[in-house]
């Protein structure tokens, strides 16, 4: 009964985190929006150097954050204790939120500096990425289980 304890301990604080960081973004489109609403035309060109980043990043940053999530949790020691690896496992979540906050909020920069249609699909892919990532406990069990198997 401690373990669950501790998980929702844990799975509740990452949520707290998920949530800011969500809710960050949010304003921060709600702001972009809003000063491009009042300048001038939205475009679609493919000539900005600043696409191809933004469709990088929103691409390869997703996949990055799975990766070195998966990798440093195999790499925890198996004989920890169980509220050392809730620790980790936490660190560790924090730091993938992180990472794939990154391309929404860049796209959403490209975004407000040419006002292109392209940059604003980006954001949308990475910000439905980033909600994907709800913290539960069954995401919890299912990282823990994912590991342990491999």
């Amino acid at each position: 009964m401690r373990e669950n304890e501790s998980v929702n301990q844990v799975v509740s604080s990452l949520r707290i985190i998920y949530f800011a960081l969500l809710s960050g973004i949010l304003l921060f489109a709600a702001t972009v929006f809003y000063l491009i609403e009042q300048s001038e035309v939205i475009s679609l060109g493919t000539g900005d150097p600043l696409i191809l980043p933004s469709i990088s990043l929103a691409i390869g940053l997703p996949f990055l954050s799975h990766w070195l999530f998966q990798r440093a949790m195999r790499s925890s020691e198996k004989g920890t204790q169980q509220h050392q690896k809730l620790s980790y496992y936490q660190n560790q979540y924090i730091i993938r939120l992180a990472i794939a906050e990154m391309p929404a909020l860049f796209s959403l920069v490209c975004y407000l500096l040419n006002n292109n249609v392209i940059c604003l699909f980006t954001f949308g892919w990475s910000f439905f990425y980033f909600a994907s990532l709800y913290p539960s406990t069954q995401r919890y069990s299912d990282d823990i289980d994912q590991i342990g198997s491999s």
